[in-house]
């Protein structure tokens, strides 16, 4: 500043940012306890999300030793997720070219939808705000729901 203002002493204020970037990120990932089927993930998956339905990318009979997860519109780590060397990708939803790409990298992915795969956790999360405080009144809507109306045709 000194260099762009040599005739005056410029007023200036510092604030030191905290790096949330370094310590909080979308999603997980990890390595399995075990390496299992494909299948025996989407039932674990649906007994634990109500999901009725699952959109699938990939190789269907793969074995899955590491996987990532993250709810709702997650499309954008994508490749975050290929170069941590994945097997398999669970998520809300994928655009259309994510998907080609997640084809062609290798990945597996199971789409759950946006809706599903946030809202099964609301009444655990609403209890543990209850815990962390009292004062509040924590409410899950009633009316809020998926836009979608899922059918098979």
């Amino acid at each position: 500043m000194k260099e762009t203002h040599p005739y005056e002493v410029p007023a200036f204020d510092i604030y030191k940012l905290f790096d949330y970037a370094s310590r909080f990120g979308l999603g997980r990932i990890g390595v399995l306890a075990e390496p299992m089927r494909l299948n025996q993930i989407i039932d674990a998956v649906k007994r634990r999300t109500g999901a009725k339905a699952v959109g699938l990318v990939g190789d269907q009979k793969r074995l899955v030793g590491k996987a990532a997860v993250c709810a709702g519109t997650c499309g954008e780590i994508l490749n975050l997720v290929i170069a941590a060397g994945a097997d398999l990708y669970l998520t809300g939803e994928l655009k259309h070219h994510q998907a080609l790409a997640a084809q062609e990298a290798g990945l597996t992915c199971i789409c759950l939808s946006h809706t599903v795969s946030e809202r099964f956790i609301l009444k655990k999360l609403a209890g543990q705000v209850r815990k962390l405080a009292r004062e509040l009144t924590v409410r899950i809507s009633k009316t809020d729901a998926d836009p979608f109306t899922w059918k098979t045709i």
